[in-house]
C-alpha cells in the first residue's frame, strides 16, 4: 500500500481522483492500494454498473419455436431471432426446433403429412427444451400443409395452450393457405396472434429482399416494440 502521491509512475492511475474514487480515499483512511492495478478495478466498476443496470431495465424473453421439414422456416425463424436480438439488447430470444416423432422424409413422408394435416390427425413430437410458461411472448413457425398447419406444430399449440398468452405466428408455404394455418394455430393455441407474417418458400430461398427480408425484420422489429411500448 502507498499514500496519494506515490503512485505518480504507474500509467494506469497516474491520476489520482480516479485514485481516490474507485478505492474510497478519504482524508480518514490516506492509504490506498496500488501497485498500477485501477484499469482493471475501472472495468470490474463499469461491469458492476452495467449488470445494475440491466436488471433494472424490463427484459423481454421470447420464445421462437418452429416445426420445419426442408429448412425453410427453420431459415425464417433464426433470422427472426436474430433481427429480435440486434433490435434491443434487453431481449433476450431462445430458439426452439419442433421436431415431429412421424417420419416425413421423402415424397411418401411429405404426401402422408398433407394427409395428416388435411384430416387433423395428431401427431407426437419430441419432448421440448425450453420453460414455454417462463416467456413473454412466443413465436411459433409452421409450414403450410393442405391449407393448414403442420402436425407438429399443432401438437406444439395444443401441448402448451395454457402457457401461450402472447403469441404470433409465422407461415411459409408454397402458393398460398396462410390464413387456414394462422386460423388453425389460433384454435390450437387459444390465443389470439399479435403479429403474422405469410412468406413464400420461394422468395426465403431467394433471399429476395423486398418479399422476404423486410417483411421478415419489420415483423421481429414490432414485436421487440410492442413489448417496449
Amino acid at each position: 500500500k502507498v499514500t496519494p502521491g506515490e503512485c505518480r509512475g504507474h500509467r494506469q492511475c497516474s491520476r489520482l481522483c480516479h485514485a481516490w474514487m474507485l478505492s474510497g480515499y478519504s482524508p480518514a483512511r490516506p492509504e490506498i492500494p496500488c501497485a498500477g492495478r485501477w484499469g482493471g478495478h475501472r472495468r470490474r466498476m463499469r461491469i458492476r454498473s452495467a449488470h445494475r443496470i440491466r436488471s433494472e431495465v424490463a427484459v423481454m424473453r421470447a420464445l421462437v419455436g418452429y416445426y420445419s421439414r426442408t429448412g425453410v422456416t427453420k431459415k425464417v425463424c433464426n433470422a427472426i431471432a436474430d433481427v429480435m436480438r440486434a433490435a434491443d439488447d434487453t431481449v433476450e430470444v431462445q430458439v426452439e426446433e419442433i421436431v415431429d416423432t412421424t417420419d416425413r422424409e421423402g415424397v411418401l413422408g411429405y404426401a402422408r403429412g398433407g394427409k395428416d394435416a388435411m384430416l387433423k390427425k395428431p401427431t407426437e413430437i419430441e419432448p421440448v427444451q425450453a420453460d414455454v410458461a417462463s416467456f413473454d411472448a412466443v413465436v411459433i413457425g409452421t409450414p403450410v400443409w393442405a391449407f393448414t398447419c403442420a402436425p407438429a406444430a399443432r401438437a406444439f399449440c395444443e401441448q402448451f395452450a395454457g402457457d401461450l398468452d402472447t403469441v404470433a405466428f409465422v407461415a411459409t408455404m408454397g402458393g398460398s393457405g396462410d390464413q387456414g394455418a394462422f386460423e388453425a394455430l389460433e384454435q390450437y393455441c387459444g390465443a389470439k396472434p399479435v403479429e403474422t407474417l405469410s412468406l413464400r418458400e420461394r422468395d426465403v430461398k431467394a433471399d429476395h429482399p423486398v418479399n422476404y427480408v423486410a417483411p421478415m425484420e419489420a415483423f421481429a422489429k414490432e414485436l421487440v416494440a410492442r413489448h417496449d411500448a
